[in-house]
């Protein structure tokens, strides 16, 4: 998880024009976004299973269970979940991405994905577990 959000920083230092001319940039950086929130879901998902919280019907609903379980915040969980449906239209809709809206989700908003990844490590680590 860190490793794809380290990656995804690298491509802060492009610029935007340049992110969504070139292929070679764009695909890289969005499949580093996918892999990062499949990653996010993984890790909520295990640990829903772990403490024996109610299964999600939908990869959105893995932060409403979060939520509604008291381990995440109302507002981190909606981030989240704007999170998830963007991971749908990278697997999904990559047809139609707008280069521009992943441009500006890594310049801007890694820092929700960087929380969950820092939310899990807790987890792990109280259960003496390994690096997230």
């Amino acid at each position: 998880m860190h490793g794809y959000l380290s990656r995804l920083r690298a491509f802060r230092d492009v610029e935007e024009a340049e992110f969504v001319r070139e292929p070679a940039l764009h695909h890289l950086a969005e499949r580093y976004l996918h892999l990062a929130v499949e990653a996010c879901l993984d890790l909520a998902n295990h640990w829903i299973a772990e403490a024996s919280l109610p299964t999600p019907d939908a990869n959105r609903d893995t932060f409403t269970v979060l939520e509604s379980a008291g381990e995440i915040p109302p507002g981190l969980a909606e981030r989240l979940r704007g999170w998830a449906g963007f991971r749908n239209i990278l697997v999904h809709e990559y047809l139609a991405i707008d280069h521009a809206i992943a441009y500006r989700a890594i310049r801007d908003e890694l820092d929700d994905l960087s929380a969950l990844a820092a939310w899990a490590y807790g987890k792990i680590a109280a259960e003496g577990g390994g690096r997230v």
